[in-house]
């Protein structure tokens, strides 16, 4: 389910961006976001150590960065261009962490990749394609 909202977020980003300005869009996304994560794992942060916090705010900065960029990138072009880049974003950032990292990309990445690039037109379905792609990757590293 998440890889469809993933991929049909960018249509409905552009379309509250003809009624409000992208950082107040973010805002509220950050905003949602925290009072719900404050109450569902209210536990967990309590028990949180300083090293974990200062971890989370240096993640939180770069999501929050990553989303003004697809924020102001929707804005400025169609939801399918911002879509296009995205998806192909996630295709190449194996080969650049394996060029950064010295890892390979494991095994299902190089059998799912012919896939990926003939879906990565930009759609909704394509964004969700690659996702799904990645999260497969991902979770056969571990």
């Amino acid at each position: 389910m998440s890889l469809l909202c993933g991929g049909a977020s960018y249509p409905v980003a552009k379309g509250a961006l003809f009624y409000a300005p992208a950082l107040i869009l973010i805002l509220y996304r950050f905003l949602i976001t925290t009072v719900f994560m404050a109450v569902v794992a209210r536990r967990e942060i309590a028990t949180m150590s300083w090293g974990d916090r200062l971890r989370g705010l240096a993640m939180g900065t770069v999501v929050f960065s990553v989303s003004i960029a697809e924020t102001y990138g929707v804005a400025s072009t169609s939801a399918t261009n911002t879509a296009l880049i995205i998806s192909l974003s996630l295709i190449f950032t194996p080969i650049l962490d394996y060029g950064l990292s010295g890892r390979p990309p494991p095994a299902a990445y190089w059998r799912a990749l012919p896939y990926q690039v003939s879906v990565s037109g930009g759609s909704a379905r394509s964004i969700a394609v690659t996702r799904l792609c990645w999260a497969l990757q991902f979770c056969e590293r571990f």
